[in-house]
């Protein structure tokens, strides 16, 4: 692998994880996502390309495109990536508190169901943006 390369993967892994833990991953989860990347292969279509490199340059479009991608090719490289990582960080001690459960209020409820409005507008937003690129 290039220096370049890895270095790219090493970009993306941060993104990634920032994007699902909302905090900077340790340098173990990057590498373990740069080796996971070794040694998985992804079908890239055109189109991946040009989202990965929108994602890497726009951080702040990648719950949008995630959601979009979720409803329009939940089978994308994009998304393949995104559960790479997911499960690289749920099995890291760190970040376990961020999976368990936890008791809550009864009124958590109106978390979950303002945290689902915004899951649809996003995955609406997203939609006509992946159309548009």
């Amino acid at each position: 692998m290039t220096e370049q390369k890895r270095t790219d993967l090493q970009q993306e892994a941060e993104i990634l994880a920032r994007y699902l833990i909302r905090k900077k991953p340790t340098t173990k989860v990057v590498d373990l996502y740069v080796k996971a990347m070794q040694t998985v292969t992804l079908t890239y279509l055109p189109k991946d390309y040009t989202l990965l490199k929108l994602i890497i340059r726009k951080r702040f479009l990648l719950p949008y495109i995630d959601a979009g991608l979720g409803i329009s090719v939940p089978n994308s490289v994009i998304r393949h990536k995104l559960l790479i990582m997911s499960a690289i960080v749920e099995t890291q001690p760190q970040y376990a508190s961020l999976f368990l459960n936890r008791k809550r209020s009864k009124l958590y409820w109106l978390v979950v169901g303002w945290v689902g409005l915004r899951s649809v507008g996003k995955a609406m937003v997203g939609w006509i943006l992946l159309k548009l690129i």
